[in-house]
């Protein structure tokens, strides 16, 4: 099988990435995409972060119809910090006979010598990159090539500009604004009733 992993905090999962995810699907002719909600994100040390059994249950509830789409629990009760490098490594370890594409967007792209033995991840895993059209595009493009030639493969696909983040749905829970349409109704439905995001509860 020719497999996706959609790596993320997901705090939450919004329609953005529902529509890059169904994108990248056609684009790459995956068999499937698995969506990996992160356990301890090394990047993200500093920030306060909603409990992961609440942002799996979320992606949970957002992919839970498309069979296109599939929950992973792999980085899920980890107390260490969970590093793209080895979730990759044990999910290719696992099953061998799939063949998996790492999904990133630019900016990751960008700041991928930051991250953890990111040669040996370049060396060892096939990697998806994905940036929406922008001034910035030839820059990402160029990074592209250039870590193709030390890489085992990346792809690289354009997306259409989609202004929705989850930092801003934060934003709009705080300041009671709606976040209708932005999300499934399922996970709009989760941030109410758990009082996410809600710095007045």
């Amino acid at each position: 099988m020719k497999i996706g992993i959609f790596g993320g905090t997901f705090d939450p999962i919004h329609q953005g990435h529902l529509i890059m995810a169904s994108i990248i699907y056609d684009e790459m002719g995956f068999d499937k995409i698995v969506f990996i909600p992160s356990g301890n994100p090394p990047h993200k040390t500093n920030k306060k972060i909603t409990d992961e059994k609440i942002r799996s249950e979320m992606v949970r509830k957002a992919i839970e119809s498309d069979d296109r789409f599939e929950l992973s629990m792999i980085e899920q009760g980890k107390e260490n910090l969970k590093y793209t490098y080895h979730t990759m490594t044990e999910i290719m370890e696992n099953k061998p006979e799939n063949e998996y594409y790492f999904i990133i967007g630019g900016d990751s792209l960008r700041n991928i010598e930051t991250w953890y033995e990111y040669k040996r991840l370049l060396k060892e895993v096939k990697f998806v990159v994905v940036d929406r059209v922008s001034k910035e595009r030839d820059d990402i493009l160029d990074l592209v090539k250039r870590y193709q030639k030390i890489s085992k493969e990346i792809k690289y696909i354009d997306m259409p500009l989609i202004e929705i983040s989850s930092t801003d749905i934060r934003n709009r829970v705080k300041s009671k604004k709606s976040i209708d349409y932005m999300l499934p109704d399922e996970v709009i439905e989760i941030i109410y009733d758990k009082g996410l995001y809600d710095e007045s509860n």
